[in-house]
């Protein structure tokens, strides 16, 4: 899987964005339950317009993950951008929002201090 994540990144640097995509798509046969992975194509699917997927992908990613941190972080910014790309009306306010407050519940807080 390591092989298809490596070729996925350099056609990614390269912008062969097609060529990333299948590779991505390759890797998820192999662990269709990758957070990680899921997120990175659902980046791809940005970088191809393909708007919808992109946001299933991260909220799968999302569901997948750790819920905190970097790739949560990730996955919400992903949703939220798509939602701002695509959404309108009342619908497009609402899921911002929420996709807004998904991204800030991600920041990893320290143990209090004294």
């Amino acid at each position: 899987m390591q092989a298809l994540l490596d070729h996925a990144r350099a056609d990614e640097i390269a912008g062969h964005w097609h060529a990333a995509a299948t590779a991505l798509d390759q890797a998820l046969t192999l662990d269709p339950h990758a957070p990680d992975v899921l997120q990175d194509r659902a980046e791809v699917a940005v970088a191809l317009a393909r708007w919808a997927q992109a946001e299933t992908l991260a909220q799968r990613s999302w569901a997948l993950g750790p819920r905190v941190g970097a790739l949560c972080a990730r996955n919400w910014q992903t949703v939220l951008e798509m939602r701002r790309l695509t959404g309108t009306g009342a619908d497009k306010d609402n899921g911002v929002a929420q996709a807004r407050d998904a991204l800030a519940a991600c920041k990893v807080r320290g143990p209090p201090r004294m």
